[in-house]
């Protein structure tokens, strides 16, 4: 079941959602652009979520056409390994054709969060071996993501840049140490996560939602391929050593339990509506809650600590609504996620093992606190809201 959506979206919002998305992408002269988007069911009770993902898609492909060569295919709700692969593939070679000279090609991928997306990735990665290729992520976007796109102008992506300019210089200043999560969940009680970080080991990255040639990052294992998030807006990196993360926490109304490391346990809250979450994260509860069931030790089933992130929006005085989805929502504040794990961690091969199929999934924290130490038992002093906000 989608989100319920909190409002239709009108005419001026996916107007200024597209113009805001374009400004984004950044494209230079003679760039070549793939939109992969949802198929539209030819029928009256159309999600508004996918509506909206294909109404935006048409519209950049239409302004994104007056200056360069552009192509746009759609996939239905389940589709499979081989079409995502082997279209995504098709309609890369097919665009390299066009024209005389090697241009970037920019692929935008606004369409459902399929759970088998990865081989979109694996064709883009392939393509980018000989290739320049970027690829703006939107996977599962929403109607209140628009209504978010649609507010991130130029003056806001530069409030965005300011933003990460207090983290930045933070890690610079203090490259390890020791965080204190204090969260509370629906019901008023507290909870405590512990862990530890070394940016010579694990490096902490910014991802601010436009192409500013500074801030892009390889798309997971994908290393030929230059990714960032639309909307976007985060600093963000994994916990090192990982395995010495340990407490609980409570995110979107779910209580996670971390032990050594690893996602033991979950309890979801009254009145969370599973179906309402995104694929890998209902993913990441089925995986947790079959761990269990076969009382796998800690480096079997369970999902590593992947990362704490830190979102810009709520500092930046940006909106997001109920009905974004978690790629979005995720950037409101700091978030937690397990599984595969961003580029520039030493653990990242090992992560990646104990994680397997499973790629990432975020949970923006509730009512977060976040206090700094050199060490887990030194005095704490705030980080997070940043003291001068």
């Amino acid at each position: 079941m989608a989100k319920a959506v909190e409002s239709p979206i009108n005419a001026e919002q996916l107007r200024n959602a597209s113009n805001n998305y374009l400004r984004c992408l950044r494209l230079p002269p003679s760039s070549k652009v793939l939109i992969i988007t949802d198929t539209l069911p030819q029928t009256r009770d159309v999600d508004p979520h996918l509506q909206t993902r294909v109404n935006l898609s048409t519209m950049l492909r239409d302004q994104i056409g007056k200056d360069h060569q552009v192509s746009m295919i759609d996939f239905g709700d389940k589709p499979k390994d081989e079409e995502l692969y082997g279209e995504t593939k098709r309609v890369l070679n097919e665009l390299d054709e066009l024209g005389d000279e090697k241009s970037q090609t920019t692929v935008v991928y606004l369409g459902n969060d399929w759970g088998n997306r990865r081989n979109i990735y694996q064709a883009a990665n392939e393509f980018g071996e000989t290739n320049d290729v970027k690829f703006a992520g939107s996977l599962g976007f929403t109607t209140g993501d628009c209504r978010v796109m649609s507010q991130i102008g130029e003056d806001q992506l530069e409030t965005i840049t300011k933003t990460n300019e207090y983290f930045e210089t933070f890690f610079k200043e203090k490259p390890q140490g020791s965080f204190k999560i204090t969260t509370r969940d629906f019901k008023g009680d507290e909870h405590t996560l512990n862990l530890d970080y070394n940016t010579s080991k694990a490096s902490f990255e910014s991802e601010l939602g436009n192409f500013d040639g500074k801030h892009e990052t390889p798309l997971g294992g994908y290393r030929n391929v230059k990714y960032i998030n639309i909307p976007g807006g985060e600093n963000y990196g994994t916990p090192y050593p990982f395995r010495k993360a340990n407490g609980t926490f409570s995110a979107e109304g779910i209580t996670f339990t971390v032990k050594d490391g690893f996602l033991v346990d979950l309890e979801i809250g009254k009145g969370v509506s599973v179906e309402s979450l995104s694929t890998a994260q209902k993913e990441l509860i089925e995986r947790t809650n079959e761990a269990k069931s076969v009382k796998s030790d800690l480096s079997g089933q369970f999902l590593p600590i992947a990362e704490l992130g830190l979102g810009f929006y709520e500092l930046s005085g940006i909106k997001t609504y109920p009905d974004s989805s978690t790629l979005t929502y995720e950037k409101s504040g700091p978030h937690i996620a397990f599984g595969h794990v961003a580029e520039g961690s030493v653990e990242e091969d090992e992560i990646a093992e104990l994680s397997g199929k499973f790629q990432h999934s975020d949970f923006v924290l509730d009512y977060a606190v976040i206090t700094w130490g050199q060490t887990q038992d030194s005095e704490q002093s705030q980080f997070y809201p940043p003291p001068n906000k």
